[in-house]
């Protein structure tokens, strides 16, 4: 059972005895699907659900979606087409943002048509879509495993309150491959919800539930199947929850069989999937003679495999760059890896083909691996379908697994991305396939260490000079902002490391920033801060804890009813020490209490030490879980407050 499922009571937000005792805005849905929103395609008729207003809802919202009804039609395993019709309600200016459209299209599906117009509070129609007020733009980003795609934008709005926006559009498949799934849930309430199946050939197929307890009509003796819902509640929102669980109602549809171009797969079992990338992969890894020379040239022949593996992959992130492309198969093809050798550049499964025809070359056996990055969930182990944006490769050694991404370019050999890392993933062998996880790193492997010597002025003026060094998905994170930026814009990143906003550096200096990045990334830097300390009267304020301060605003709010876990991208230590020399006179008149908290997800400490004019302030804080359960968020929230009071605590000196 998935997540979904098992809070399925929870997340339908109305349950049936709050829907009883509240009839009047149930009357008002009721009213609203008799008079306005039944299901009919198409923009038509003068009112929009009679001048619908506020009290469609039991509480206040900036808008309602009154109807949202999809019709997707089988013509045949090559063609199909989806209807989409939509009616939303905008009550203020919260609600604006809910008039901004996206419909996105690619190689495999086509939009046909687009429609919208807007209702004053009358239901008088005060504007219609042009085709000029729709703009186009590319979709595409390190992970995407079929590129190609393009979105069409465009707002409805209107400058009174409240105000209607309808929009339809329609989509033209040429695959089942990519059907279409239902998400009646919205982030704003959602009134009906109505997702019909049109089966003009008989297909098999399959649905996978999440938080739904709903039964289908079937009418037209099968030939049409209708879910609906009424009354949705928003979606449950919470500090740093996982992002699987941002899908808290959905159906999942996938067909047993579907066709893609000249290839027809399977999504009857993981393995029957797997066999057809395989298909589609298979001759690929085929590399010219002159690449095969510069392999052979890369290794010895006493290099273990790990040590070819190393090489090989440093190759790879220095030869080619990630690019976005397309081919056929709806972009779901890699391209050949003597075309990528050629081009010097591929998309991630182009790449993933490319580093996996040099590790046959060397004698490395390897595998391709079909991924949802973990930004963007999980996949559904139980449901075998496409539920993939991403491709890597997986190199199986003798007692170890290597897990590789051709389409990062500063991590090493056999360390991951955080949005590779605690990924279900579909391992493509030559006989079928295997769902597993990628492995997480610890704690101690995204470790942040920093030490800083500074001079403190009478005059509060903090003069510093430091070193951090930073490992694993840090410094993973700090290369890739680093190197996004230059000049101006990097110094200032460089500089927001020292929280404090008037921090300025006059050196830095990044080692192992583009190289050698099997080595910690390190950070040297010179600089001053005017007004560190506060001064009142004879006292001096000093507040030590300069790099990785949480501010007050990092508190979570309280929440008895957590129902998610709390997610980090990825677990993590920081240790930061400062020596600070202090202006001749002054003694310490008072001094915040160590402190030390150990619980199963982290780990917190604070100390110092003063002998004579130079204080020395350690602070050590890990997060040893990516997650941490609901029931330990009243646990986690005391963590988070009692870090964030430690490090914002202050000395006292006296003169």
């Amino acid at each position: 059972m998935s997540a979904g499922e098992k809070n399925s009571h929870q997340l339908n937000g109305w349950s049936s005895e709050g829907m009883m005792k509240s009839p009047g805005w149930l009357s008002c849905i009721l009213m609203l699907i008799a008079l306005g929103i039944s299901g009919q395609f198409g923009l038509s008729g003068t009112a929009a659900a009679q001048a619908p207003d506020s009290t469609l809802w039991p509480e206040p919202v900036d808008a309602l979606v009154l109807l949202d009804e999809s019709e997707f039609r089988v013509e045949s395993y090559t063609r199909a087409g989806l209807r989409v019709h939509r009616k939303v309600l905008v009550l203020n200016e919260n609600g604006r943002e809910y008039g901004k459209i996206v419909v996105v299209e690619g190689d495999l599906y086509d939009c046909k048509s687009i429609h919208g117009r807007v209702l004053d509070a009358a239901g008088n129609e005060v504007y219609r879509l042009k085709p000029e007020d729709i703009t186009r733009s590319s979709l595409s980003d390190g992970s995407t495993l079929a590129s190609g795609e393009t979105a069409q934008h465009f707002y409805l709005s209107w400058n009174t309150f409240p105000y209607t926006i309808e929009y339809d559009y329609e989509l033209e498949y040429s695959t089942l491959f990519l059907w279409p799934d239902w998400y009646p849930q919205k982030d704003i309430p959602v009134l009906r919800s109505v997702y019909t199946l049109v089966l003009d050939t008989p297909v098999e197929y399959k649905t996978h539930s999440i938080g739904l307890e709903v039964e289908p009509q079937v009418l037209e003796s099968g030939r049409k199947i209708r879910w609906e819902l009424t009354g949705i509640a928003p979606r449950i929102k919470e500090y740093r929850m996982p992002p699987e669980h941002k899908i808290q109602k959905a159906l999942l549809f996938a067909p047993l069989v579907f066709t893609l171009g000249e290839y027809t797969g399977s999504c009857a079992s993981w393995d029957d999937f797997a066999r057809w990338y395989a298909a589609l992969a298979k001759d690929r890894y085929q590399l010219p003679p002159e690449a095969i020379a510069q392999v052979q040239q890369l290794i010895r022949p006493e290099d273990s495999p790990r040590e070819k593996v190393r090489k090989i992959y440093a190759f790879l992130q220095n030869y080619t760059r990630y690019v976005a492309i397309e081919l056929g198969v709806g972009g779901w093809q890699p391209y050949p890896a003597s075309w990528v050798y050629e081009k010097k550049y591929g998309d991630c499964k182009d790449l993933a083909t490319f580093l996996g025809g040099m590790l046959r070359v060397a004698g490395v056996p390897a595998h391709p691996v079909l991924l949802l990055t973990r930004n963007r969930g999980l996949t559904l182990p139980e449901f075998p379908s496409n539920q993939f944006n991403h491709a890597i490769l997986c190199v199986p050694l003798e007692g170890d697994t290597l897990w590789l991404d051709g389409t990062v370019d500063y991590v090493p050999a056999g360390e991951l991305p955080y949005t590779d890392e605690g990924c279900n993933v579909l391992v493509v062998t030559e006989n079928g396939g295997k769902m597993v996880r990628t492995p997480v790193s610890r704690a101690e492997d995204n470790a942040w260490v920093s030490r800083v010597e500074a001079r403190l002025t009478s005059l509060g003026v903090f003069s510093f000079s430091g070193t951090v060094r930073i490992t694993g998905e840090q410094a993973y994170w700090c290369r890739n902002n680093i190197l996004a930026r230059t000049g101006k814009e990097r110094k200032q990143w460089i500089q927001g490391l020292v929280d404090f906003p008037n921090a300025a550096f006059s050196t830095y200096r990044p080692i192992n920033l583009e190289e050698h990045v099997e080595q910690p990334l390190e950070i040297t830097f010179e600089g001053r801060i005017t007004n560190f300390a506060r001064i009142t009267g004879r006292r001096m304020f000093v507040s030590p804890a300069i790099m990785n301060r949480y501010p007050p605003s990092a508190v979570p709010e309280e929440d008895d009813d957590r129902q998610f876990p709390v997610f980090y991208r990825y677990p993590f230590s920081e240790v930061d020490s400062v020596e600070i020399r202090l202006p001749i006179g002054y003694r310490l008149e008072a001094a915040p209490e160590p402190v030390e908290l150990e619980t199963d997800f982290g780990y917190f400490r604070t100390g110092y030490d003063l002998k004579g004019r130079q204080l020395t302030y350690l602070r050590v804080l890990e997060i040893r879980r990516r997650e941490i359960p609901p029931e330990q968020f009243g646990e986690y929230r005391e963590f988070i407050r009692k870090v964030c009071k430690a490090d914002n605590a202050s000395f006292v000196f006296k003169k």
